[in-house]
């Protein structure tokens, strides 16, 4: 199994900690004559094997992607699809967002070939990131992406209650492509997809989908 590089200071960590709780268990075992305690040290190990699938690094190269489709930037469950209204700057657009559990692989693809606009941290709170709510008030990166045919693409990765960082690993002016690594997130967290409301929504609520493989929408051409 391979470990992405966000893992490494993360895993190195949490080895240390479960060394020292490891410790004091049979430390404790010993020295009070509590063999029984011994069967404690199921906990660190378990936490330590947990630790580092979480930070598993899957293999998504062998994927093909069509034009005009918006693949999922995540792996997880869809919970919420939505119109967004109008508003003075920006037309009607469609928010398709994705939970990712503490089970789910954290890391997070560019959905659809196209130029990253910008990537922004806005720094939030840590509130569960099934909630609504959670895509105005957490912790989240917002990345653009505008496609070939000039479309505008707005991806959030959004941390959850239990996430502490939100990683990208783009910036602004850099040509992508569909696969490409977006960023990653810590724990606990979800990510929205806001795209044109013209565009033919290919998922529905309650669907598991996989990063940089299922299809989330058919991007409309803009008209002439």
């Amino acid at each position: 199994m391979r470990i992405h590089k966000a893992g490494t200071r993360p895993l190195f960590i949490t080895a240390l900690l479960m060394l020292v709780l490891s410790a004091a268990i049979v430390f404790a075992a010993l020295n009070f004559e509590f063999p029984q305690a011994l069967a404690l040290l199921i906990f660190p190990v378990a936490f330590q094997i947990w630790a580092f699938t979480f930070f598993r690094y899957p293999d998504r190269s062998g994927f093909e992607h069509e034009p005009g489709k918006l693949y999922s930037a995540a792996d997880g469950k869809v919970v919420l699809i939505e119109k967004l209204p109008a508003t003075e700057n920006e037309a009607e657009r469609i928010q398709v967002s994705v939970f990712m559990s503490i089970y789910n692989v954290h890391l997070n693809y560019v959905p659809i070939d196209g130029k990253i606009i910008h990537s922004t941290h806005i720094p939030g709170k840590h509130l569960m990131a099934i909630k609504p709510k959670a895509s105005m008030l957490n912790e989240q990166i917002e990345t653009q992406i505008k496609t070939e045919a000039g479309q505008i693409i707005t991806i959030r990765q959004i941390a959850g209650a239990a996430a502490k960082r939100v990683l990208s690993f783009v910036k602004a002016g850099q040509e992508v492509k569909a696969g490409d690594e977006l960023g990653f997130i810590r724990f606990g967290s979800r990510v929205d997809h806001i795209f044109p409301a013209d565009a033919k929504i290919m998922t529905s609520v309650g669907e598991k989908v996989i990063a940089s493989s299922s299809v989330i929408a058919v991007i409309s051409e803009p008209s002439e």
